[in-house]
């Protein structure tokens, strides 16, 4: 019998100050640069201004213009 071996998921990880908006989104802070989460399901608000690390594969991330 053959051994199937999943092909290995490309992961993309990130770090900074996570900050939670008053409408309930959240957005990530490294350096100069934000990231904006757009959330399934709610962040505690105790998570708000923690240093925090996310792992994702990268079949879960799109990017989306975003002009301020």
């Amino acid at each position: 019998m053959e051994r199937v071996v999943p092909s290995p998921v490309a992961t993309a990880s990130v770090r900074g100050c996570l900050h939670l908006t008053d409408d309930g989104a959240a957005y990530l802070q490294m350096g100069h640069w934000s990231v904006l989460f757009d959330l399934a399901s709610p962040i505690p608000s105790s998570m708000d201004k923690s240093w925090v690390e996310i792992s994702v594969g990268s079949e879960s991330v799109a990017l989306h213009p975003y002009q301020t």
